[in-house]
């Protein structure tokens, strides 16, 4: 069967950790006088990153991860993933949700759906594509705002919002490398991964 981009994540044997970073571009100049900066901020420049790490393991459970990311063909391919102790929300939303919103913009208008998304939570729209960080507490009702980072890729209109589960679309930076030690272990490996940002 032809494999086709994103594919879905693994789940066999997760990773033992993932650390995840934001990242923005952020220009800063100090003033050698005053020593007042000034700051900018170029607007949409923003991604997640992530170090996918993952404790020791016999041939077996490794091969499937092996396969995985050799097929990824280093930063050709692409897969969707979400933050593992993130994928349920800490708030009480539920029923269907869709968000409003213009591009490189970081308010969002929610609409539908009860309860509330609490500071922290994953969210995302439609395929996929992209994962958001919600940054204040919403409660849903009366069209609600919603702050979000990072900024909007696309203008949204009524898109449905997934909150369970949510997930967004990785690359690799480099083709990874796998060491097998003794009685066919193999060895503890971090995987560098970015955000996809390509259309």
């Amino acid at each position: 069967m032809a494999i086709t981009f994103p594919r879905a994540f693994l789940t066999h044997r997760g990773p033992s950790e993932i650390t995840i970073r934001q990242s923005n571009v952020v220009g800063m100049n100090v003033s050698p006088f005053s020593l007042v900066p000034q700051v900018y901020e170029w607007p949409g420049a923003e991604r997640w990153e992530a170090d996918i790490g993952f404790d020791p393991m016999d041939r077996a459970t490794a091969e499937p991860w092996v396969a995985f990311f050799t097929s990824m063909r280093g930063p050709v391919g692409s897969f969707t993933m979400g933050d593992p102790a993130g994928a349920s929300p800490r708030g009480t939303v539920s029923g269907s949700v869709t968000a409003t919103g213009s591009v490189r913009s970081h308010t969002i208008t929610l609409s539908g759906g009860t309860g509330t998304l609490l500071a922290g939570d994953w969210i995302s729209f439609g395929s996929s594509r992209w994962l958001h960080k919600v940054m204040v507490d919403v409660t849903l009702g009366s069209t609600p705002s919603c702050e979000i980072w990072p900024s909007l890729r696309a203008a949204l209109s009524s898109s449905a919002l997934t909150y369970s589960g949510a997930k967004g679309r990785f690359m690799l930076t480099e083709t990874p490398q796998w060491t097998i030690g003794p009685a066919s272990v193999y060895e503890r490996l971090t995987i560098k991964a970015i955000e996809d940002l390509r259309p």
